[in-house]
């Protein structure tokens, strides 16, 4: 288990929670990429939506981009409800 935080951007902070928490998550297996490369692994985060990430309709270029940055990972996303 690991945890990985890091202070949004200002540019970033603008943008709907969807994409900051897609956002988050990309920075997060980017830098853990050493240990996650080949590797099945699970992500626990507390947006519910991001758990159909790989599933759903992206409607903007920005998701596109950041859900690219994805592939080639063993990726499961679970929703944990946070406080």
């Amino acid at each position: 288990m690991a945890f990985f935080s890091r202070a949004i951007a200002p540019y970033h902070a603008k943008l709907p929670a969807y994409e900051r928490e897609l956002i988050g998550l990309v920075k997060a297996v980017k830098n853990w990429r050493p240990y996650l490369w080949g590797r099945a692994f699970t992500v626990c985060m507390d947006h519910y939506s991001l758990k159909f990430i790989l599933d759903q309709r992206l409607t903007t270029i920005p998701q596109h981009t950041w859900v690219t940055k994805l592939f080639g990972y063993d990726l499961t996303v679970e929703y944990s409800l946070g406080s």
